[in-house]
């Protein structure tokens, strides 16, 4: 990992949720995915979601993409501040078997929030 660490987004949730409530609030529909029931942040989500989940945005009240389409960036964001601090040996599981892990960037940020 870097000496200082690049950082695109700020201010994470750090709640546990569940994928479908995380849907929710990115304004998005998983296809296939609303029984999965394990609790995970926002970190664990976004990564999920650009690697691992389908997903249709969803429009709002207004038939616009907008509030989606920030959301969805935020998720590619996040996931990129994973990956771009992640060490070269997390970098090669996080390319490998595209599965999310709470990297030593992950876990020194959940110190700092």
């Amino acid at each position: 990992m870097a000496d200082k660490p690049i950082i695109t987004v700020d201010d994470i949730d750090l709640s546990k949720r569940k994928p479908p409530e995380w849907a929710s609030i990115y304004c998005i529909k998983l296809n296939e995915c609303d029984n999965i029931t394990e609790l995970m942040n926002e970190y664990e989500f976004a990564w999920n979601l650009m690697h691992k989940y389908k997903y249709s945005l969803l429009p709002d009240k207004q038939g616009e993409y907008d509030y989606a389409s920030m959301k969805e960036l935020r998720a590619e964001m996040l996931a990129m501040d994973i990956y771009i601090n992640a060490t070269s040996s997390e970098k090669y599981v996080l390319d490998k078997e595209k599965k999310y892990l709470d990297t030593e960037f992950i876990r020194t940020q959940l110190h700092l929030i």
